[in-house]
C-alpha cells in the first residue's frame, strides 16, 4: 500500500526488512519505512506501533548498535592448520620446528643414543626436512649418501654427519647385516631382539659385557635369533660344568672371574674380550704348571708369568708338554747347581728352564747356563785324560763353551 511521505511525494511501497547473515542490521524507521543507517535501536513502543510485517521482534532485538556498516573479516587460520613450508628458522610458524625438535630428541634418547642428537636434529630440520624424512634416512641402507644429496650448509652437513655417526654406533648390526646381504631391522624389531637376548642371558647369570649394545650388534649382525642364543647359552653352560677344574680354580682365585664370565667365553670366544680370553688361556697354562708342581706367576709381569705366556701364544696342549719336561729336568739340574758353583743357582734353575724351554727374555743364554751345568757333571765322571780339576774335582771347562 503506498502512502505519502513526510517530505511530500509518493513514499516507496514498505518492504519488510531482512536480516544478512554476517552483515550490519540496522532499525527500520516505522513512520518512512526507510532503513536509515544513524537509526537507534527500536523502543518497545515503536516497535508495537509498527505495522504488521514491517518489523520482527527477533530482527530488532538482534540488531548490535553501529554507526556504519562494517565489513566481517575472513576468519583467523590457526597456526596448526598452516600449510607446511620448508623448514627454517625464518618461515616455520612459531612453535612447529621446537616440536619436531623435541620430539625427533626424546625418540632417539628412549633408542639409546648418544652424543649432540639435538644438534643434528637441528641442522636438519634447518635444511628443510621434516621429521618422517629425517628418521627415513636414518633408517636407510646408507644415510650418509642420502644425506649428500641435500642443500645443507656445511655446519648443517657436520651436525647431521654426527647424528648418522651415533645412530650407526647404536644399530651397528645393521650395518653387518647390509654388509652381509640381510635386509636391516626396524630400531623396534632391533631393540626387541636386543631384549631377547638380554633375557636369556640374564636367566643363564651372564655379565653385564654380554648385553651390551656392542656385543649384542654383533649377533644381530650374525643373524642368530634369540631361540639360536637360548641354544648356545645352554651348550656353555653344560661345558662348563665339565671344564677342567683346575683352569676354573685359577681364574676364580687368581683372577676373580665369576661363572658367567667364564661362560662368556665359553659361549663364543670370538665375541668375547681379549683380555677374558688371554686371562683364560693364562689359567690353562697356571692349571698345567701346577699339575707339574712347577711354580709360576700369574700377574702380566715377568717373562715367566701365566699372563705373559698367554700373550705371547702358549697354548694349553704347548703348556702341557713344556712344563712336563721342566718336571723332569729340575730335580736333578738343581742338584747339579748346587753341587757345583760357578754355575746357575740351585734358585735360578727353574726360571732358566722355563726360559729356555719356551723362549721368552733371555732364552739363549739360560740355555747356555744349564748346557754348561750338564756338561760339567759329563765331565766330572767321564775319566777324560789331561782333565783339570781343582781342589774340589770341578773340571774347568773354561774356554771350552
Amino acid at each position: 500500500m503506498a502512502r505519502t511521505s513526510e517530505f511530500g511525494g509518493a513514499a516507496a511501497e514498505e518492504v519488510p526488512t531482512t536480516q544478512a547473515t554476517d552483515t550490519a542490521v540496522y532499525a527500520q524507521n516505522p513512520n518512512t519505512g526507510y532503513v536509515e543507517g544513524g537509526s537507534a535501536p527500536l523502543t518497545s513502543a515503536q516497535i508495537a506501533a509498527a505495522p504488521a510485517g514491517t518489523t520482527t521482534a527477533p530482527t530488532v532485538a538482534a540488531a548490535p548498535v553501529v554507526s556504519q556498516p562494517v565489513a566481517v573479516p575472513a576468519a583467523p587460520v590457526a597456526p596448526a592448520a598452516a600449510p607446511v613450508a620448508p623448514i627454517t628458522n625464518i618461515t616455520i610458524p612459531q612453535g612447529t620446528n621446537q616440536n619436531a625438535l623435541q620430539m625427533l630428541s626424546s625418540l632417539f634418547q628412549g633408542y639409546g643414543l648418544t652424543g649432540d642428537i639435538a644438534g643434528g636434529i637441528t641442522g636438519l630440520l634447518q635444511g628443510g626436512l621434516t621429521s618422517d624424512t629425517i628418521q627415513a634416512i636414518l633408517e636407510s641402507p646408507n644415510p650418509s649418501q642420502a644425506l649428500s644429496g641435500m642443500n645443507l650448509t656445511p655446519a648443517q652437513q657436520s651436525a647431521a654427519g654426527n647424528l648418522v655417526s651415533s645412530w650407526q654406533a647404536r644399530f651397528s648390526g645393521n650395518a653387518a647385516r647390509i654388509k652381509a646381504g640381510l635386509t636391516p631391522l626396524s630400531p623396534a624389531d632391533y631393540i626387541n631382539t636386543e631384549n631377547s637376548y638380554k633375557a636369556v642371558m640374564q636367566q643363564a647369570g651372564l655379565p653385564a659385557a654380554s648385553m651390551d649394545p656392542a656385543y649384542l650388534g654383533q649377533l644381530i649382525g650374525r643373524d642368530v635369533s634369540p631361540a639360536e642364543t637360548q641354544q648356545r647359552v645352554s651348550a656353555a653352560m653344560t661345558a662348563l660344568q665339565s671344564e677342567d677344574p683346575q683352569v676354573i680354580a685359577q681364574l676364580q682365585s687368581q683372577y676373580g672371574l665369576s661363572t658367567g664370565t667364564i661362560a662368556m667365553h665359553l659361549l663364543d670366544p670370538n665375541l668375547a674380550s681379549n683380555v677374558i680370553q688371554q686371562e683364560v688361556t693364562a689359567a690353562q697354562i697356571g692349571a698345567e704348571a701346577a699339575r707339574q708342581n712347577v711354580n709360576i706367576a700369574y700377574g702380566g709381569t715377568g717373562p715367566m708369568s701365566a699372563m705373559s705366556l698367554a700373550a705371547q701364544g702358549i697354548t694349553q696342549s704347548q703348556a702341557a708338554q713344556g712344563f712336563q719336561n721342566i718336571a723332569t729336568q729340575i730335580n736333578p739340574l738343581q742338584s747339579l747347581a748346587g753341587r757345583y758353583a760357578g754355575y746357575t743357582s740351585p734358585e735360578t734353575v727353574g726360571a732358566a728352564l722355563g726360559a729356555a724351554t719356551f723362549g721368552t727374555q733371555g732364552a739363549a743364554q739360560a740355555q747356555q747356563e744349564l748346557e754348561r751345568l750338564k756338561t760339567q757333571e759329563v765331565s766330572a765322571f767321564s775319566g777324560s785324560a789331561g782333565a783339570s780339576t781343582g781342589s774340589l774335582g770341578m773340571r774347568d771347562t773354561s774356554g771350552q763353551l
